[in-house]
């Protein structure tokens, strides 16, 4: 194959990947648990999974009980919640964080999950190591 012909198939690929939403790329699931502003647990096939919402970090829960949480964790959640709970969404995964989470940005109707958790305020961008 000529070097001219294999740019031709490569800018085309490259061209229709461009142009397709990341969410047409994306697995579907139904998010069955919000556990805070960050990560839910997903459905697919009776499968569970936990996924942490990539490129954003938002207040956490305390796992003590009678212990408060960071300010803002429960409405964070409620939140996250009041977009995606029981709701099929599409997810685009990124790989397994250090904790064996699956990270992934959650679509609803080709809206960005993660990004509109940092519109409202209740999340920031992740600046950590994934």
């Amino acid at each position: 194959m000529s070097n001219i012909l294999r740019s031709i198939i490569s800018f085309s690929l490259f061209s229709i990947l461009f142009f397709i939403p990341a969410s047409s790329l994306a697995e579907q699931f139904i998010i069955i648990r919000v556990y805070d502003g960050d990560t839910v647990i997903v459905s697919e096939n009776s499968r569970e999974t936990t996924i942490r919402l990539v490129g954003i970090d938002a207040p956490e829960i305390s796992t003590k009980q009678h212990l408060p949480g960071q300010p803002f964790s429960i409405k964070a959640k409620e939140h996250l919640a009041a977009f995606v709970l029981n709701k099929k969404v599409h997810i685009k995964l990124y790989g397994k964080d250090a904790s064996g989470k699956w990270l992934g940005e959650i679509f609803l109707e080709n809206v960005n999950i993660n990004i509109r958790m940092i519109h409202a305020g209740l999340a920031e961008v992740y600046r950590g190591t994934l």
